[in-house]
Parts: structure tokens; C-alpha cells; sequence
């Protein structure tokens, strides 16, 4: 079948005009031509399943929007069925087949692997030739985060930070004052955890002030870095990285205001954070539209700032080019219709989308007013610039799960902090270097 659908486009390419087939996978010249004057079918494919309401939208939109400005451009839209490494192995063997797509998916971790394999193209040929199209439209960490080896790999979507949910009702009966921007610090975290701990000793099931999050904010807090700038060297047994690890571990086994991980299994954060047993949460926006979540008593603010600063990590995704299209100013076409306002507003007014990649989005009462209350949404993009980037590396897929299990190490209480990241670093760095 991608054998079938790599043909129809081919020959559509070869019918286009020469100026389109002069575009180059390799970056091109800043005159690379936009026009579009002859039929082309562009191939754009993406994880998971292409179903669902999310697709439907995608379709009415090509087919109300995109077809208009667009005559000669047919878009088939594709799905792996895979997701993660299944995915990135799809990719993979559709382009060493000369059957890749022309737009495809990527989450921004996985970007730098599809470089390494040569499945991506650079689009910088293509933005500096579109004067309709303007990076300053986008946040600056999404635009900036699909630049790699100094070039732009791609255009982003959506993503945003982990925010604080807390229960009001359980801060007020603890005596604890509610967090603010300005007053929510790791020590205000203890402060608060310590005081619901006694509020929340009774009752017949466990419950616990907080959980302790991801582990990416514990190094970014304590002025601490997970590689180095050449990308080839760990540095988690840093001071600060320790610090920040060792604080994690204190709020489980000696404050023990957080559960160990054995402790809270079986149900999600929100679930045990809807069932009173977290006072406080650490999460992202998707998850808090799960049903019931949204309460009179949920209240939000940015995440606890440490030492050093406040941060967040971030799964940001976006879109690219595959690295064999033949069509580069259709394809760059499709890529602009996928990730645009348009269509993010058209599945926000259908309660559908994350935090979005476009300003003009991210102020729409489209986005403002979905699923969440507004001013919730206000303050994922208020707070866009904490975000922190995973290391560009395309090894990256195989150290964070790595660091992970250290992590869960720690809170279970099977590894002190100091020894379990010195012996973490060698382990790490080995991945850096394996060819």
C-alpha cells in the first residue's frame, strides 16, 4: 500500500513543474519556488490511528480551507497504527524504501533520531522563501525547539508545562495558606505539605499533601543540567543535581509528606488528587480534563519554584518534512494547513488540542474557553517560558528512561540520592558513546 501511495505521488511530482522539482531534500536555496501549478498528491502520516472526531476535523477543514487556496494539492492522510519507537522504526523503513511520507509526525524528543537517520528535511529553505509565513507567530520555545545542527526541522504544534493543582478545601481546614505565583516555593511546598500531613491523618485510607512529580523540574530547580552542551557527557552527579534529588527524597522518607511509589499504586495522581488523597498535584493540561476533575475546590498555579528557579519539561510535538519528498512546496503547504491557527481553532471549538504552539491561538476564545476553565488555559501560556527542552540527542530515547528507573529507585527508598546518580553517570555516558 505506501509503495502505491509513494507512486501517486511521484507521478504527480514529475507532472509538476520543473521549479517544484528543483527543490532539493538537502536544504535547498533561499529561492526555492512556492508555485504549485500542476495536480500534486501529498502523503502526510502521523502515530497511532488517523480516526476519531480529531480526524474528521482535519478532513472538513482540508476540504472547506485547504482545497480553496490549494486546488492542485490532494492530501492523503496516513496513519502507522504504532506510536514511540514502533513508530520511529515505521518511518524508518518507509524511507530506506523510498516510500516515506511528505509530512510527518514527530515528538520534539525523537526529532534529533529522525536526523540521525536521515528521515527528516531541513525547512529553512521553504520559510525564508513563504513571506506569508512568519516564525514570530509562534512562542519562541516552540520555534526555537525544532532547531537542530543549526538548521529548522520542523514546525511545532502544541505543548506546554506541568502546573500545581491543589485543593483549596484541604489547604483552608490545614491552615495552609493557598499558593500564589509569586509566594509558591519548594519551602512554601514543605510548609504546606507539613500542616496538611496532620489535617489528613485521619480517615480510615492513606492520604498524602503531594506527590512528587517528574524528575527533570528537581535537577532544573537546583541550577543543575542532565548533560553537557556537547551532548556526550552526563553531569547528574553534579551538586546540584544531587540537591535536588536528595529534596525529592525528603518530602518522601523523612517529611513524608509524599508516598512512595508501592504506596499510591494502583490509580492515577488525579484520580487519588478527585478522591481527597493528594491535596497537591503536579500535572499537565490534558490530564485535568478527565471527567469530574474540574471542581468548585481544584485551584491551580505554576509549579513550586526551587533554588534556582522555576522550570517545567515538556512533551512538545510538531511536524516536519520527510527527508524524500519529491513535492517540497506542496508538501510545505500541507505542513503550514496542519499545524496553522486554522485548524488548532477548529478542534479547540470542538474540545480537542493541547497548549498550543500559535500566539494567536493561544489567545482565542476558542482555546481560552475549552474544556478548562479560562483562566487555567491562561495559565499554561502564561507560564510557556519555563519550559525546559530535553537534551538534543539522538540518544535521548534511550537515557530518560534510564534516569527514570534511578528516580523510582530513590522515591521507593531501595537508593540513597548521592551513590545511586554516581553510579548512574557511567551508565548514561555509555549510551552517549555507543555508536
Amino acid at each position: 500500500m505506501a509503495m502505491t501511495r509513494r507512486g501517486v505521488v511521484g507521478t504527480a511530482t514529475v507532472a509538476a513543474t520543473g521549479a517544484v522539482a528543483a527543490c532539493t531534500g538537502s536544504g535547498g536555496s533561499s529561492k526555492t519556488p512556492l508555485k504549485i501549478d500542476h495536480p500534486v498528491t501529498v502523503t502526510i502520516l502521523t502515530n497511532g490511528t488517523f480516526a476519531g472526531p480529531g480526524a474528521d476535523i482535519q478532513r472538513q477543514q482540508y476540504e472547506r480551507v485547504f482545497r480553496l487556496s490549494q486546488p492542485n494539492v490532494t492530501v492523503d492522510f496516513q496513519a502507522t497504527g504504532v506510536t514511540g519507537a514502533e513508530y520511529i522504526a515505521k518511518l524508518l523503513s518507509l524511507t530506506v524504501a523510498g516510500t516515506g511520507p511528505d509530512v510527518l509526525y514527530s515528538g520534539l524528543a525523537d526529532m534529533p533520531s529522525l536526523v540521525a537517520k536521515n528521515i527528516s528535511r531541513p525547512i529553512d529553505d521553504l520559510v525564508k522563501a513563504d513571506g506569508s509565513f512568519k516564525a514570530a507567530d509562534f512562542f519562541d520555545v516552540h520555534w526555537n525547539a525544532w532547531k537542530f545542527d543549526g538548521k529548522q526541522r520542523g514546525v511545532p504544534w502544541q505543548g506546554g508545562p506541568l502546573v500545581t493543582y491543589y485543593n483549596k478545601n484541604l489547604f483552608e481546614a490545614a491552615g495552609a495558606a493557598l499558593p500564589t505565583d509569586a509566594t509558591w516555593t519548594w519551602d512554601a511546598w514543605r510548609d504546606a505539605g507539613n500542616k496538611l500531613k496532620r489535617a489528613m491523618a485521619s480517615g480510615g485510607e492513606p492520604r498524602w499533601p503531594t506527590e512528587v512529580g517528574n524528575w527533570q523540574p528537581w535537577i532544573y530547580d537546583t541550577g543543575g543540567a542532565i548533560l553537557d552542551k556537547a551532548m556526550t557527557k552526563c553531569l547528574l552527579d553534579s551538586p546540584q543535581a544531587v540537591a535536588g534529588f536528595q529534596t525529592m527524597a525528603d518530602f518522601i522518607h523523612r517529611d513524608q509528606i509524599a508516598p512512595r511509589p508501592q504506596e499510591a499504586a494502583g490509580q492515577t495522581n488525579a484520580q487519588h488528587f478527585m478522591n481527597s488523597r493528594y491535596a497537591i498535584i503536579l500535572m499537565n493540561r490534558q490530564n485535568a480534563s478527565a471527567e469530574g476533575f474540574i471542581q468548585p475546590w481544584v485551584a491551580v498555579v505554576p509549579l513550586p519554584k526551587g533554588p534556582a528557579g522555576r522550570y517545567s519539561q515538556s512533551p512538545f510535538d510538531g511536524f516536519g518534512l520527510g527527508s524524500g519528498t519529491k513535492a517540497p512546496a506542496a508538501a510545505w503547504e500541507v505542513l503550514k494547513f496542519r499545524t496553522g491557527d486554522a485548524l488548532r481553532r477548529a478542534l479547540h471549538a470542538q474540545g480537542l488540542g493541547g497548549v498550543p504552539a500559535v500566539k494567536a491561538t493561544a489567545t482565542s476564545q476558542e482555546y481560552l474557553n475549552e474544556k478548562l476553565p479560562p483562566e487555567w488555559n491562561k495559565v499554561f501560556v502564561d507560564m510557556m517560558n519555563i519550559v525546559r527542552l530535553p537534551p538534543p540527542t539522538p540518544k535521548w530515547s534511550d537515557v530518560e528512561p534510564v534516569v527514570g528507573q534511578v528516580y523510582q529507585q530513590i522515591q521507593r527508598g531501595d537508593a540513597a540520592p548521592a551513590a545511586a546518580l554516581k553510579d548512574l553517570v557511567p551508565r548514561v555516558n555509555a549510551l552517549l558513546q555507543a555508536p
